[in-house]
């Protein structure tokens, strides 16, 4: 449901997306992660240079981190109101995808994830994506 005055078409307004990537680092940085979609995972290694899980949550916090620096509300590449995933491993979560310059990677890189929450409440991230940028063809 829309907060009063506002229709879902204009979710999400600036502060959610800023308030989604955060709570994203910081459920990475406090071990609330999962890989939501793994037919994508080889790829997602291969994009970042990484050989581990450890070392791909390592890099997806900082990227997470390069994102905030940005200003998330810049960076976000999704719908009006957020898409909702349809891969029967995160069904119906709502997808948030981010397209930013990367300082660390020296390339413009997609990352896309979902939240959900945990038992006590707390923010979980879900991993769906991370590659370099591919703009859309028409």
């Amino acid at each position: 449901m829309a907060a009063p005055g506002h229709s879902d078409r204009t979710r999400p307004l600036c502060h959610e997306i800023e308030s989604k990537a955060r709570s994203a680092l910081a459920a990475i940085a406090g071990g609330r992660r999962v890989l939501g979609l793994t037919k994508h995972l080889f790829d997602d290694f291969t994009a970042l240079g990484v050989s581990s899980e450890a070392e791909l949550w390592k890099v997806l916090a900082e990227l997470l981190e390069e994102i905030i620096a940005a200003q998330p509300a810049e960076c976000y590449a999704g719908g009006h109101p957020p898409y909702r995933s349809y891969d029967e491993e995160m069904k119906n979560l709502e997808l948030w995808p981010y397209r930013w310059m990367s300082p660390s990677q020296g390339k413009m890189m997609f990352l896309k994830f979902a939240l959900k929450r945990d038992r006590q409440g707390n923010w979980v991230y879900v991993h769906v994506d991370v590659h370099e940028d591919r703009p859309k063809r028409n």
